[in-house]
């Protein structure tokens, strides 16, 4: 009877405290009365009872598995619908256009060559829309090089004189600073590359307090800023020089400054040649500035921040159009958040 109840509890019924009572009572029946079939009873029990828990598993890894390849599924057919859709919409974008404009064609027969050409500018914005790109960022990184311009020179016929005039000036004053340095001769020898009157002024550097024992440095540079301020005061009204011309003096202070011919704080021709640049141009204390500060911040030292900001500063006061002031303000909050100037330098 026990036996019975019990394999009939395990195949019909699943109430758990059946399952117990009958394993107890087929066990005391076995162990008191006849223990002989105890090993067969048991592992009946335990294959009945293993097979079910393994086919209740086996069932489940096999809904996971039906999950995950119809999730996978879904997933994939969420994204072709996506993509399909994307391209649907572009599609009809590019239909409705074209639609919209072969309307116009229709309509308006005078118009019909510039509506087609804004149809070929579509297709061909469509078609080749990485190379345009490329082009492009090809053409911006060419038009920041100086060698750019130079090229730009050369092709042109009317600039081949602008070009001659920049080559003799900085052959002029390489060959000056030159003699200037190597010559230890009188102040008379020295007055024949100019006037002496104009050199030294009262409003100059040479009686101030500043005045530095190395005279020959000195006397160089004010001769050639001096040469620099009647150059340009000669070119007042050529728009194109000025431009080119900054480039070139920016390049060439920058030099000037790094072998140490030229402190900017004590010379006064400097000041003078700032103000007659910012009344030609803005461009010219553009380039002056942003090409003269990329060379003083890689040389970072208390002295070149201080001569940059007052570099800044002269630009800044002597300028007289909107243009320029509100790119050197630009200019100087960019350059103070990033190099983060410290305090003992202002």
């Amino acid at each position: 009877m026990y036996l019975s109840n019990f394999f009939l509890s395990m195949y019909f019924k699943s109430d758990i405290f059946i399952f117990i009572s009958s394993y107890v009572y087929t066990y005391l029946y076995i162990y008191l009365y006849d223990y002989t079939y105890l090993s067969i009873y048991l592992s009946i029990y335990l294959s009945i009872y293993l097979s079910i828990y393994l086919s209740i598993l086996i069932s489940l890894l096999l809904l996971l598995l039906l999950l995950r390849r119809r999730r996978r599924r879904l997933h994939l057919l969420r994204r072709r619908l996506f993509l399909f859709l994307l391209l649907l919409r572009r599609r009809l974008l590019l239909l409705r256009r074209r639609r919209l404009l072969l309307l116009l064609l229709r309509r308006r027969r005078r118009r019909r060559r510039l509506l087609l050409r804004r149809l070929l500018l579509h297709l061909l914005l469509l078609l080749r829309r990485r190379l345009f790109l490329l082009l492009l960022r090809r053409r911006l990184l060419l038009c920041r090089r100086l060698f750019f311009l130079l090229l730009l020179l050369l092709r042109r016929r009317r600039r081949r004189r602008l070009l001659l005039l920049l080559l003799l000036c900085h052959l002029f004053l390489f060959f000056e600073t030159e003699l200037f340095t190597l010559r230890k001769a009188d102040t008379e020898s020295r007055c024949n590359f100019g006037s002496r009157d104009f050199l030294l002024n009262k409003h100059t550097i040479f009686e101030s307090d500043n005045f530095c024992p190395e005279k020959e440095k000195k006397i160089s540079n004010s001769r050639t800023f001096s040469f620099f301020y009647n150059f340009l005061e000669f070119n007042l009204h050529t728009r194109d020089l000025s431009i080119y011309l900054s480039i070139y003096l920016s390049i060439y202070l920058s030099i000037y400054i790094y072998n140490g011919h030229l402190d900017v704080r004590d010379s006064s021709h400097f000041l003078k040649i700032l103000s007659l640049a910012t009344s030609i141009s803005p461009h010219l204390s553009i380039y002056l500035s942003i090409y003269h500060s990329r060379f003083i911040f890689i040389y970072s030292s208390r002295e070149s921040r201080l001569i940059f900001l007052e570099f800044s500063l002269c630009l800044f006061s002597f300028s007289t159009s909107i243009y320029l002031s509100i790119y050197l303000s630009i200019y100087l909050s960019f350059s103070y958040l990033i190099f983060s100037i410290p305090a003992t330098v202002w």
